[in-house]
């Protein structure tokens, strides 16, 4: 490691290259302790972002069978309402269809004397 700095001490700006064994040689072991720094760092940092992305997706899988277990669970139940109420309709729309259409008119007249008979008091 000495002769390798020292030969890169002295040897001339122009001619440093990368390339160079003795540059090379010198960054590599220079370096290396900072690179393995920062290849663990990004390790953890890739594991601990692994593990958030899995809670998460974990969380909304979760959110997501809930709310499919809920609408599951609801249609029985509102079912049986929902047709109790079709029915209920259908009666009452049948029970004003069953009136007959003179009834219907002789209270139209009835309503057109009443109100006649009000506006013509004022």
């Amino acid at each position: 490691m000495s002769s390798a700095i020292f030969t890169v001490r002295h040897l001339p700006l122009a001619t440093y290259s990368e390339m160079q064994n003795d540059i090379f040689f010198v960054m590599y072991n220079s370096f290396n302790d900072f690179l393995q720094g920062l290849t663990k760092s990004s390790k953890y940092l890739e594991e601990e972002l692994y593990q958030r992305a899995s809670q998460k997706n974990n969380l909304l899988l979760t959110l997501f069978i809930t709310s499919l277990c809920i609408v599951v669970l609801s249609i029985p139940i509102l079912f049986p309402a929902v047709n109790s109420v079709n029915k209920t309709r259908d009666r009452i729309l049948l029970l004003f269809l069953d009136i007959p259409n003179t009834f219907i008119e002789e209270l139209g007249s009835r309503c057109e004397q009443f109100l006649g008979s009000i506006f013509s008091e004022d």
